[in-house]
């Protein structure tokens, strides 16, 4: 039997979505999913890992947010490190049970600065111009920003990255980080990208877990 199914990287933007509010107003932040659990009530709460500068301006700003209710933080690893929240969903709009109720899955996503990006799976095009035609008709940009056979092993995709860090990794190996003897330090790196060494470590950090995870199949709980 032949497998026809498809991943399809996509951002998509809307106020309608969880965490619009949050993320315009701190547009450095970058709050990726982790996992989903059911309440008495079947009313999932939802799993976050959150990175920013300064987590007192996402803490107020999260608290006006109207996609969002009882925001708690469940792991914090301190100022120089994720959090990972756990927040009870209230948006307008949430793509992902349209994407199940096809057949589909999410595989990672995050937003920043208003706008989801995700990698999800389809079994077929078909699903995947329905979604599209769900996101059209509820207000939504969809953009498709790659599309491969789910079946090609040789196309990792984005490897879960965020533009950040595939931005970091880009900038080390431009200038020689990884090579050895290193030719340039952090602080290099941070010049060139204008941020502090701190958010290039963790940035480093942060992209050679997801690349491990998705080149050599690495499977271990981290947010």
């Amino acid at each position: 039997m032949v497998d026809d199914s498809i991943i399809a990287e996509i951002r998509t933007e809307s106020p309608k979505q969880i965490f619009y509010g949050t993320t315009r107003a701190v547009p450095d932040a970058t709050i990726e999913t982790r996992y989903h659990a059911a309440t008495d009530q079947d009313i999932p709460y939802l799993f976050y890992a959150v990175r920013c500068e300064d987590f007192g301006a996402f803490d107020a700003a999260l608290a006006e947010d109207p996609s969002v209710a009882d925001p708690v933080v469940v792991v914090d690893g301190g100022s120089d490190a994720d959090r990972l929240y756990r927040v009870e969903p209230t948006p307008e709009l949430l793509v992902v049970p349209v994407l199940t109720r096809h057949g589909g899955a999410m595989l990672s996503a995050y937003c920043r600065d208003g706008a989801w990006t995700g990698r999800y799976q389809f079994p077929g095009r078909e699903a995947l111009v329905t979604m599209r035609e769900f996101c059209c008709d509820n207000g939504l940009t969809f953009d498709v920003q790659r599309l491969y056979r789910a079946d090609d092993a040789g196309d990792w995709g984005d490897a879960g990255l965020t533009d950040r860090q595939r931005e970091a990794l880009l900038a080390a190996y431009e200038a020689g980080y990884f090579d050895e003897p290193r030719l340039s330090s952090l602080e290099d790196i941070a010049s060139t990208l204008d941020i502090s060494a701190t958010a290039v470590g963790r940035r480093l950090r942060r992209g050679t877990a997801g690349l491990v995870e998705a080149v050599l199949g690495g499977d271990r709980d981290r947010i």
